[in-house]
């Protein structure tokens, strides 16, 4: 095997041993420092476009394309959903698919999960869907302390 026009090559055995393990091990280095090189460009490039995009002013088109409820009103989660997609973090189908997730766990369907929700889910024994009254939320961790609402229920807000 040659190294370049041919005019230059390995005579010795030895040597072209050597150049069968080195040229390979070379053309892979040189490929994974071209990669980095480009990896920093395109990380750059990618943080200048979602800066752009980020300061640029809300339309009322894209907070129409927020609103997936259609009740003009855009919520955090409309709009976290939108920005994500639109920066290309996600595709719309796993946001689709993490409102289907969110939604089966919200049984009583206010739009956020309590621990009632979460233990309904597991069809915890403890938890009638007619006792609401006297439902006392089992905490597994009791050195952990969380914010408790009025009823005593800790709400995950999403």
């Amino acid at each position: 095997t040659t190294i370049g026009y041919g005019d230059v090559f390995p005579r010795n055995q030895w040597v072209r041993l050597v150049c069968v393990f080195y040229v390979p091990f070379c053309v892979i280095a040189l490929t994974m420092v071209m990669s980095a090189f480009s990896n920093v460009y395109m990380s750059r490039k990618t943080d200048e476009t979602e800066q752009r995009f980020l300061q640029r002013k809300l339309r009322q088109k894209d907070l129409i394309a927020m609103d997936i409820d259609m009740n003009d009103t855009v919520t955090r989660a409309e709009f976290f959903g939108f920005m994500f997609v639109m920066m290309g973090k996600c595709e719309p189908e796993f946001i689709e698919k993490l409102r289907k997730v969110f939604n089966g766990l919200d049984k009583d369907n206010n739009g956020t999960l309590t621990m009632k929700d979460l233990l309904r889910n597991l069809d915890h024994p403890d938890i009638e869907d007619d006792d609401d009254d006297n439902f006392t939320p089992i905490n597994p961790n009791p050195n952990y302390d969380d914010d408790q609402t009025s009823n005593g229920e800790s709400t995950i807000y999403v």
